[in-house]
């Protein structure tokens, strides 16, 4: 989520709100009834909502604020209806003016819900969500410059040329914020079929259409629960995780101490080898990176991680940072997560495979972007995979950290046509 822009139409959306309460009550000639001031209490409630949703569940907030925008646009509309043919010209404006800007901003909220990296479907959403703010903006426009005078809407709509306001609104917002959500239930909807699949349920052609959805609404219901099954995600999300900090960590240090053995080297060099190993596991059970990110962010970590490296190989490691303005907010903590690991990965098949090479770290980290390439000077990557179960699996796994928070990876030669080069994306590529 993009904070400024989201903190901005929150900001909108309580101004509206407090707007929508005065004209009730100015209008009501006496205290407001109930029922008129119930689209407020929803407004008021979905403000509520933000307030407690916009940190831990980002995609409930946005919704919320959207609807807010949407219920004082469609009430200040339904109390214009009312008051059109009783109020001055003068007054008049005003109340145009404000179906105006409520529409823009109800829009807006909906265009920046399907424009934001972290929920967009597709990579022409910004475009259509720039275009649909657009339309709504020059229609509002329109209307305000050319009002229609109280005669000639007689047997008309009493909103007259503003209809077209809300109803280039109420299109745009319905049609943008139903795509992006049903877009976000995408991703459950894939599980449950696999879910499905793995598990060995009769196909569709078997028992049935409806047998068939049934089952398929069962395991989609649990893969949007936040409770049990969301759990038991976590939970193997994590144990994946660690084998994948062993993999990166602790097995190089093993493999050099079982070498050691073979070689009948030194038990010195065998001790140095083992107590490096030791060392990583309580790195790992200390939570060390974790730590680190959570200090001084990225950057910090990168250069911690580089030391480490240094201090155990030959590998001599240089980072660039090309761009580090994530002053006002940070990147999500997962994306930063996933691309310490990946760097970790990457340094440590350099250790492995090309012993002496140079590596060079190039990051750049903002609010809303993280890329990071990590280039060797190594002999590259092999032509030929090696056979399962003699390695090569640390490129596998960096995919599965880049994938899990929404990032790409890319791997090929080096820029100078030789070595090695990794590089992570988010928002993807």
């Amino acid at each position: 989520m993009k904070a400024g822009v989201f903190s901005t139409l929150a900001i909108g959306a309580v101004v509206s709100v407090i707007a929508l309460g005065v004209l009730r009550i100015v209008f009501s000639g006496s205290a407001p009834s109930p029922s008129a001031m119930i689209p407020f209490l929803i407004a008021a409630g979905a403000l509520c909502v933000v307030g407690l949703t916009f940190r831990r569940q980002p995609t409930i907030a946005w919704l919320a604020v959207i609807v807010c925008g949407a219920t004082v646009t469609i009430d200040i509309a339904t109390l214009a209806r009312e008051q059109r043919l009783l109020v001055a010209d003068e007054t008049w404006r005003w109340l145009a003016i404000a179906i105006g800007l409520s529409a823009i901003l109800s829009t807006g909220a909906a265009a920046a819900y399907a424009a934001d990296p972290a929920h967009r479907v597709a990579r022409w959403m910004p475009a259509v969500a720039v275009a649909a703010v657009t339309v709504v903006f020059v229609i509002s426009a329109w209307a305000l410059a050319t009002p229609d005078p109280a005669p000639v809407i007689d047997g008309t709509s009493p909103l007259g040329d503003l209809g077209l306001v809300t109803r280039a609104f109420l299109i745009t917002t319905v049609a943008l914020t139903t795509v992006t959500a049903l877009g976000e239930l995408r991703p459950a909807a894939h599980r449950a079929t696999r879910r499905l699949e793995i598990a060995g349920s009769p196909r569709r052609e078997t028992v049935g259409v409806a047998r068939y959805a049934g089952s398929w609404l069962r395991v989609f219901r649990y893969e949007l629960s936040p409770g049990r099954e969301h759990a038991r995600r976590a939970a193997m999300t994590e144990r994946a995780r660690l084998a994948r900090d062993l993999h990166a960590v602790v097995v190089p240090d093993l493999r050099r101490a079982i070498g050691e053995a073979e070689r009948v080297g030194s038990a010195e060099r065998l001790a140095t080898s083992l107590r490096d190993a030791l060392g990583q596991v309580e790195a790992l059970m200390q939570s060390r990176d974790t730590v680190g990110l959570d200090i001084g962010g990225l950057v910090p970590a990168l250069e911690s991680l580089a030391e480490r490296t240094e201090e155990r190989s030959d590998v001599r490691v240089t980072i660039d940072v090309v761009d580090d303005s994530a002053t006002v907010g940070s990147p999500p903590r997962a994306v930063e997560a996933a691309a310490l690991r990946i760097a970790t990965l990457a340094l440590d098949n350099v250790i492995r495979h090309a012993p002496a090479a140079d590596v060079r770290l190039t990051v750049a980290r903002r609010t809303d972007c993280v890329r990071l390439s990590i280039e060797d000077t190594g002999a590259g990557l092999p032509v030929v995979a090696p056979p399962p179960g003699e390695g090569g699996r640390g490129l596998a796994d960096m995919a599965t950290e880049a994938s899990l928070c929404g990032a790409s990876l890319r791997s090929g030669p080096g820029h100078a046509g030789g070595g090695t080069l990794i590089a992570f994306d988010w928002p993807a590529v």
